[in-house]
C-alpha cells in the first residue's frame, strides 16, 4: 500500500450524533464509500480515527483530516 494515498481521518460521535448519524462509525465509514486500513476508538475523546486509502470529498461535518506521519508511526 502507497502510503502517500493513505488519509488519517478524525471521526466526531458528538458531531455526528448532532447531525442524526447514530449507527457504528466504522458501518458509517463504509457507507459514505470508505476502503477502511485501520480503525481505532479514541474512547476518552469520543472518537474514532480511521485510516482509509483515499478521501473521499465534501466531507461531512463530522469528519476532519487529521495531519499524520505514516512513516514515524509504522
Amino acid at each position: 500500500m502507497d502510503n502517500k494515498k493513505m488519509v488519517q481521518l478524525h471521526y466526531c460521535l458528538r458531531t455526528a450524533n448532532d447531525e442524526g448519524i447514530y449507527e457504528h462509525p466504522q458501518k458509517v465509514m463504509k457507507q459514505l464509500g470508505y476502503n477502511l486500513i485501520q480503525s481505532v476508538s479514541q474512547s476518552i475523546g469520543d472518537c474514532w480515527w480511521f485510516t482509509v486509502e483515499e478521501l473521499i470529498e465534501p466531507l461531512p461535518l463530522y469528519l476532519s483530516i487529521m495531519q499524520y506521519d505514516f512513516e514515524y508511526w509504522q
